[in-house]
């Protein structure tokens, strides 16, 4: 059996799965030192989730990739974070305990609190329809997310917000 700091796998084709998304990865970070060199720009990212192994997934996965992470387990930590602080990027879970993922960018507009915005979530239509709402650049991440995908969108935002 292998096991990952928090996940354990027995079936043989997820065995499979893990190894080849990991392999996916591992190549996407040697793409992307060539492509932008081994200066890695230290862009300030703020991941919301209130699920601990996916907050610590993505804070691994982001901190490998060069960024410098902050995290946050509530929408309310998430608003308070980023009213004094200047982030590049926020990750904000939709799903959140005390204010949701909305409530979070609704509040943050009406505080003049500008961010590029990735929003994972499990419920995509109910997202959608709920930043149409809010004037914020809002790029939706579906759950399950892979670990590729997950690389891809971030770079991507911050490219287009630089």
């Amino acid at each position: 059996m292998w096991t990952f700091s928090f996940i354990s796998v027995s079936n043989p084709t997820i065995k499979k799965g893990i190894f080849y998304t990991f392999v996916e990865y591992i190549l996407l970070r040697l793409y992307l030192k060539r492509m932008i060199g081994d200066a890695s720009i230290r862009h300030q990212i703020l991941v919301v989730d209130d699920q601990p192994g996916i907050r610590l997934l993505l804070q691994d996965i982001l901190t490998h990739e060069g960024y410098q992470v902050t995290t946050a387990k509530t929408g309310k930590e998430a608003s308070d974070y980023l009213k004094p602080n200047r982030f590049d990027l926020l990750v904000l879970d939709y799903k959140l305990p005390i204010m949701n993922g909305e409530q979070v960018l609704q509040e943050l507009e009406s505080a003049g609190v500008r961010i590029p915005v990735i929003m994972i979530t499990g419920e995509k239509e109910t997202a959608q329809s709920a930043i149409k709402h809010v004037d914020f650049d809002v790029e939706l991440l579906a759950k399950p997310f892979n670990v590729v995908d997950v690389c891809r969108v971030v770079q991507d935002v911050l490219a287009k917000n630089e």
